[in-house]
């Protein structure tokens, strides 16, 4: 009973959201020119579709992708064109309130269909979209905030489950916008930009669950793209920092900062030098023997 009163206000807040880009975009189709039936219907069809991309139910939304997608395919159209007549009700749906305004059913909804258009190509957003900035930034803060201050109950295991949820679909909206040339972060939000490869690097180590998966293909892409420039070289050896400071003394290392750091050599393998390898493969030895020396050498390795 308490998680379907759950969905249900969770339901009515996003229909109170709704509201005012239904009635936009209700608005915008009445004030169309005349166009033949078949076309009509189809925008119709179009502007509730748009709406229902960010339904509080992830399985709603996953069957209105796949709708869209066999719209596509039938029309011979690109989604951004379809869909390019619900540009003002999305936005206004999806950027008229911060996110942490809403319940996490309704957070995870909006991160999710932000996700979906911002992957389109063409682009379906303009460049400074209003309110999109913001949202990024409500993302990121909700997957950097601790869990003390997200869970009033730390007991509850549906509670952290769906926090856990709502991380995940963060993360893949800030991998989204990373890859999003019509964001640009790195020209126009450099600060976001940098904060949003260190919560990659901590998503890693941490190992939040399935969230690992797209900050892990966030970081790759970011790895490609920077190769060789000076500049990120400085920002991958502060976002490494945190870590490699816990290797000082092998008796910090646990199994899951271990996995965490094997998915970053994974990835940095040709950003480390010998001496991180070496270091790694003493501390590594230390602490599976079953009786430890005292100590090892001051000393935290570093990258080149």
């Amino acid at each position: 009973e308490g998680e379907a009163g759950a969905q249900g206000e969770a339901a009515d807040e996003e229909a109170q959201a709704a509201a005012p880009a239904a009635a936009a975009a209700a608005a915008a189709a009445a004030a169309a020119p005349e166009a033949d039936p078949e076309q009509a219907a189809l925008r119709e069809v179009l502007l509730f579709l748009s709406q229902e991309l960010a339904s509080p139910s992830a399985t709603v939304r996953s069957n209105v992708q796949k709708v869209v997608g066999e719209l596509r395919d039938i029309t011979g159209r690109a989604v951004a064109d379809l869909m390019s007549p619900c540009r003002a009700s999305v936005s206004t749906q999806l950027f008229k309130r911060r996110v942490s305004s809403f319940p996490p059913a309704v957070q995870m909804a909006h991160m999710d269909a932000a996700a979906f258009f911002l992957s389109l190509r063409p682009a379906f957003f303009q460049s400074a979209e209003p309110g999109l900035v913001e949202l990024l930034k409500d993302a990121l803060a909700l997957v950097e905030m601790e869990d003390t201050q997200a869970l009033r109950n730390p007991h509850d295991a549906q509670a952290a489950t769906q926090l856990s949820l709502l991380r995940t679909h963060c993360v893949q909206l800030l991998r989204t916008a990373m890859a999003s040339a019509e964001v640009n972060l790195s020209g126009n939000q450099k600060e976001l930009r940098d904060q949003i490869i260190l919560m990659f690097f901590k998503v890693i180590t941490k190992g939040i669950p399935d969230a690992v998966i797209a900050a892990r293909e966030g970081l790759a892409e970011v790895l490609q793209s920077q190769k060789g420039k000076a500049p990120f070289k400085d920002l991958l050896q502060s976002s490494l920092r945190p870590v490699l400071v816990n290797l000082a003394d092998y008796r910090k290392l646990n199994v899951p900062l271990l996995e965490g750091l094997s998915r970053l050599l994974e990835l940095l393998s040709s950003w480390f030098n010998v001496t991180l390898g070496e270091k790694l493969l003493d501390y590594l030895s230390k602490w599976a023997e079953p009786d430890r020396g005292p100590g090892v050498p001051p000393g935290v390795p570093g990258v080149p």
